[in-house]
């Protein structure tokens, strides 16, 4: 009897930068493969976000104090059909041992991000579909929210303060039933282009930096919609199946955004914005001084979320 297949997918860095490799987990699983991942999050909490996935078999968690965030000696054992390692996940590779390795493209991951390297691995196994929607595993907690609760992410991954917008609070103001979610660090807008503290209204509830991952993720499963920076809670509620409206400046969706239909980038549509996206990755201003975030008006956003709003016709207070 033929032994099945096994696969490691090793991948490292944000909360979006694992959740963007979920898809390429569920196209081994469905072929066929034993699916094992190697995580070397960011945040520590990340990998609660697997736990107990259908599609993985073993979840490992590398530990940066050992041995530099290379696997513990435990997995140098088992020798995988194939592993497969993201750009950030690179690093894990001198632990694992595999028949066929495949590591993304440095210069194409830079131009056209995670999901162009993941479609390329998954045809290079066979797979011709489109790739499977991302997934999330949620907390069990209940929340008891209105059916047409909203939640807001104003942050973004700590030392990225140009992908930040300011009209959160203002959004908040137009939407009856709010929630913001996030880090407590989400709020400290000091090195933005704004440099202000929200101001949120009374009716919003606030529950940055009070909730664990899990719980975070059950919270947003719960809205009728998430609206986000470019962030790793955008791609997080994506993968949770609701509508997410991700609010993109210097940033490209193109590249960033997951190609799933509950996702909608949000931009102001300014003339220099394409342009400006070919440009490198990783730029923290452009020659029009993030125009783009600084234009983009709450009521603007506001009007993007009118298809999925049905209780929010009457603003609540003033843009």
């Amino acid at each position: 009897m033929r032994q099945q297949l096994t696969t490691l997918i090793a991948t490292a860095g944000g909360i979006g930068d694992i959740i963007r490799t979920t898809p390429l987990i569920r196209v081994f699983h469905e072929i066929g493969y034993e699916v094992d991942v190697l995580l070397a999050p960011d945040y520590h909490e990340t990998a609660l976000l697997l736990e107990g996935a259908p599609e993985i078999r073993r979840l490992y968690v590398a530990q940066a104090s050992h041995e530099h965030g290379h696997p513990r000696p435990a997995y140098r054992g088992e020798v995988y059909d194939i592993a497969v390692f993201t750009l950030w996940g690179e690093r894990l590779n001198k632990a694992v041992q595999a028949r066929r390795i495949f590591s993304f493209n440095a210069g194409q991951w830079k131009q056209h991000g995670d999901i162009a390297c993941i479609r390329d691995v998954a045809r290079s196994i066979g797979w011709s579909r489109e790739l499977p929607s991302p997934f999330a595993i949620a907390s069990s907690r209940e929340f008891g929210l209105s059916s047409e609760t909203v939640a807001l992410h104003p942050g973004c991954k700590t030392g990225w303060p140009w992908k930040k917008w300011h009209g959160f609070d203002s959004l908040a103001r137009l939407i009856p039933n709010v929630v913001i979610v996030g880090a407590g660090s989400d709020l400290d807008n000091a090195r933005t282009y704004f440099r202000e503290p929200f101001e949120w209204p009374a009716h919003a509830v606030d529950f940055s930096g009070k909730l664990n991952l899990p719980d975070t993720a059950a919270l947003i499963k719960q809205c009728a919609a998430l609206v986000s920076n470019d962030s790793g809670l955008m791609h997080l509620g994506v993968a949770l199946g609701i509508p997410v409206f991700g609010v993109f400046g210097l940033t490209s969706p193109v590249r960033e955004a997951m190609p799933e239909p509950n996702m909608h980038a949000i931009t102001k549509g300014l003339q220099c914005e394409p342009a400006c996206r070919k440009q490198p990755w990783g730029r923290r201003d452009c020659s029009y001084s993030l125009e783009c975030l600084k234009t983009l008006n709450a009521s603007e956003v506001f009007a993007r979320l009118g298809s999925v709003l049905s209780g929010a016709s009457a603003p609540v207070g003033g843009n």
